[in-house]
């Protein structure tokens, strides 16, 4: 079948394997920045298109009962990244709070949003695309 590779003594899911990487594009997109001063957005195509394409191609294959799993799976993933991202940020922001550190925790916004929309964008399109990349990590 299409949809789904043998791997050691079970079986992984393409669709699975795609969304996975999905969850680590932003990182990715980082060490693409870091290493191959390559920018970010360039970076997260050149993996999140082809991994966009697997999905599609194991989506299509994919039986109705391993879509109704990766959509379940998906949801409770959603779930518990919002619920993460609104901890990790409280508790940045109450570490700072606490200890009266002069940080601005939230800083690495607008520094991850230039690396995605570039240093002549407005300062609005960098704080939306940093906030943006902040959350799609979270997520």
């Amino acid at each position: 079948m299409v949809s789904r590779v043998t791997v050691l003594s079970g079986r992984v899911s393409v669709v699975g394997v795609s969304v996975s990487v999905f969850g680590l594009l932003g990182g990715i997109g980082v060490l693409g920045q870091a290493y191959w001063r390559q920018a970010v957005w360039l970076t997260l195509l050149a993996v999140g298109g082809p991994a966009s394409a697997v999905f599609v191609v194991g989506w299509n294959a994919a039986a109705a009962d391993h879509k109704a799993r990766v959509i379940e799976q998906i949801k409770v993933g959603l779930v518990a990244g919002v619920g993460g991202l609104v901890v990790y940020d409280l508790v940045r922001w109450t570490v700072v709070w606490v200890t009266g550190v002069s940080i601005n925790p939230f800083e690495a916004f607008p520094v991850f949003g230039e690396l995605l929309v570039g240093t002549g964008a407005s300062t609005n399109a960098v704080w939306a695309a940093g906030i943006g990349y902040h959350i799609f990590n979270g997520l």
